[in-house]
């Protein structure tokens, strides 16, 4: 009999932890799929571009540029700077 208690409070527990896990992803893929629809310019790069030169042409921004230029890093995954001739970013028609 207790054996058949812990099965089902082990059932209750791992419905529990799925049903969080499912709500979570939910939530990370909303926000995904808004970033996702939100308007970009499809830029690519030249030789001698920049983060700040790209952004300062193509994104209406609000507040700090250096926050705007952190946001597209983001978005395009970029873990630095750098860009190189050829390259194809997005940027947010305003952040």
């Amino acid at each position: 009999m207790q054996i058949k208690k812990l099965r089902i409070k082990n059932c209750v527990l791992a419905l529990f932890v799925l049903g969080f896990i499912f709500g979570a992803c939910m939530g990370l893929s909303k926000e995904a799929h808004a970033e996702a629809e939100q308007e970009m310019h499809r830029i690519v790069v030249r030789s001698g571009d920049t983060l700040w030169s790209l952004t300062e042409t193509y994104c209406n921004y609000d507040g700090d540029i250096r926050s705007a230029i952190y946001d597209i890093k983001r978005i395009n995954h970029l873990k630095s700077s750098e860009l190189f001739a050829g390259q194809i970013i997005y940027i947010p028609y305003s952040l």
